[in-house]
């Protein structure tokens, strides 16, 4: 899953691995395809071999709810495979309440405001810490602020991928 604004980086396993599945030639221009149902326009992007069984993807910028992600090669016999992305709009925090906080953690924060759907690898942050997350509702998240540095400055944010 990532936000309709794209960027979000997918990883294609091809199965069965090994040097057989790279078998595209130097010239051969990888792409993966987001597309939805069979008369709607697919946006390609480009795809590049993190090893020998699994390519790299970013998602583009996406209106819809859902994608199918189809692995291509041009020029090449390369199979094609299709798997579903769930795409969504990017959290909106308006209100972080305290907002001052122990410097040992442990303060439970609430951010409200339009933070979507709970998925299963949502996180809070804050900076560039990790905190627990509890959803009450699609407007209403609590977090457990990680300790810090006492007198320092970190906002909180929400990933609903992980990311």
């Amino acid at each position: 899953a990532g936000p309709r604004s794209g960027g979000t980086p997918v990883i294609v396993t091809l199965l069965g691995g090994g040097a057989s599945a790279r078998e595209s030639s130097p010239g051969d221009e990888l792409s993966c395809a987001f597309g939805e149902g069979d008369n709607a326009t697919t946006v390609d992007v480009p795809a590049e071999w993190l090893s020998s069984s699994a390519l790299l993807c970013n998602t583009p910028e996406w209106s819809g709810d859902v994608a199918t992600v189809d692995l291509s090669v041009r020029n090449g016999g390369h199979p094609s495979t299709s798997v579903a992305f769930q795409f969504y709009d990017d959290p909106v925090i308006s209100s972080v309440n305290p907002s001052l906080g122990s410097s040992a953690g442990g303060t439970v924060v609430t951010l409200l405001g339009n933070l979507g759907v709970p998925l299963p690898k949502s996180s809070c942050r804050f900076g560039d810490q990790r905190a627990t997350i509890t959803w009450t509702s699609e407007s209403e998240v609590s977090c457990t602020s990680p300790g810090g540095e006492a007198g320092s400055t970190v906002v909180p944010s929400l990933s609903l991928n992980g990311v």
